[in-house]
C-alpha cells in the first residue's frame, strides 16, 4: 500500500509541476487580456472626445459660413444702394 501512496504522491507532484507553468501562462494571458481591455476602453474614450471635437469644429465652420454669407449679402446690399 505504501508503494501505491508513493506512486500516487509522485504522480500528483509531477502533475502539479506540469500544471504550474500552464497556470502561470494562463495568469499572464489574463493580465494581458485585462490590459488590452483597458486600452480598448481608453481608445473608445479618446475616439468619443475626438468625435465631440469634430462636431464642435463643424459647428464653428457652419457658423463662419453663415457669417460670411451674411457679410456677402450686406456687401451686395450696400453695392446696390451705391449704384442707385
Amino acid at each position: 500500500m505504501s508503494g501505491l501512496r508513493s506512486t500516487s504522491a509522485l504522480l500528483t507532484g509531477t502533475g502539479l509541476c506540469l500544471l504550474m507553468p500552464i497556470a502561470a501562462e494562463a495568469q499572464t494571458s489574463m493580465q494581458e487580456l485585462n490590459d488590452l481591455k483597458a486600452q480598448i476602453e481608453q481608445l473608445k474614450a479618446q475616439q468619443q472626445a475626438a468625435m465631440q471635437l469634430v462636431e464642435q469644429q463643424q459647428a464653428q465652420i457652419d457658423n463662419l459660413i453663415n457669417q460670411q454669407a451674411s457679410m456677402q449679402q450686406d456687401v451686395a446690399d450696400v453695392s446696390e444702394n451705391v449704384v442707385m
